[in-house]
């Protein structure tokens, strides 16, 4: 490995010089950092990375976690992070957990060993209390998405859920919809219950009744899990007019069901998902179903 003596000497500058150049710690003008830059390239040098973290204590890395790259949200979430990091030349580590929480726990554990910056966490875990202690223990810069956490210790981005399944209730019954069923996950989350407690409330302050016979939960919260609880609304013999689905993922398997029954979609049943994500996965799913 060429050291900075040997970069120096072929570039005609002192080793300070090239330290600058290599660390970024003070202005050297184009001309003099072309010369050093072609000297490394010319000898092979490759910096060290994590010696120049150990000195700087910062790595320039930070940690994404996420219950399920393959959603649509988290994988496009993951992708406009390391966009946006990658124009500060910051490197992201994706970390998929598949809602375990002690996945998480793990996951969290290498990338403290890791020495990044700090994490960016969808959780596995409505209650998150081990993020808040994890933070605490470790003073590591930690932002959750998507969940909302309660209190200050950690910062927190996250939607207005209870909103957006009052919007979508709301979008519905607006068409005049009046018998509508909700497709939601089998195991609550502080979004999903958020979007849930919107719809409810909406249909009761519009003096409709909640039937409790076309609120379906599902094993999986995928498109297998839309396309499963709208085959056992069909099963009941019950015909909502209106479907809202806890996801886009899910409302896409909701409507390859109706389409395999033979519901046309709007005809004999209007579909609302939650997520906005329900273009792109028509665009890819065309071929299969024609809505």
């Amino acid at each position: 490995m060429p050291s900075f003596k040997d970069i120096a000497q072929r570039a005609s500058v002192s080793v300070a010089t090239v330290s600058h150049v290599v660390n970024g710690t003070r202005f050297v003008s184009k001309e003099v950092r072309d010369r050093v830059e072609a000297a490394m390239e010319a000898l092979n040098y490759q910096p060290n990375l994590v010696a120049r973290s150990l000195r700087r204590k910062q790595t320039k890395t930070v940690g994404l976690v996420v219950p399920d790259i393959g959603n649509q949200v988290f994988s496009s979430l993951a992708k406009t992070v390391e966009s946006t990091f990658a124009q500060l030349d910051y490197h992201v580590i994706v970390s998929n957990t598949s809602y375990a929480v002690d996945q998480e726990i793990e996951q969290l554990k290498t990338l403290l060993s890791k020495r990044v910056d700090g994490i960016i966490i969808a959780s596995a875990s409505p209650e998150m209390t081990h993020l808040v202690d994890f933070h605490q223990k470790n003073n590591l810069p930690i932002v959750v998405v998507v969940s909302k956490v309660d209190g200050n210790e950690i910062d927190n981005v996250h939607s207005d859920d209870k909103k957006a399944g009052h919007a979508a209730a709301d979008h519905l019954i607006e068409l005049g919809h009046r018998e509508i069923a909700y497709v939601d996950r089998l195991i609550d989350h502080t979004y999903s219950a958020a979007r849930r407690q919107g719809f409810l409330a909406t249909l009761r302050k519009q003096d409709i009744e909640v039937r409790e016979d076309l609120i379906v939960r599902s094993d999986s919260f995928g498109f297998e899990g839309g396309y499963i609880a709208v085959r056992k609304i069909m099963g009941s013999n019950e015909h909502p007019t209106g479907i809202v689905c806890y996801n886009d993922t899910m409302a896409i398997g909701a409507l390859a069901a109706c389409n395999e029954y033979g519901w046309s979609v709007p005809q004999d049943v209007s579909i609302v998902g939650i997520d906005n994500h329900a273009k792109s996965h028509r665009q890819q799913k065309r071929l299969l179903w024609p809505w």
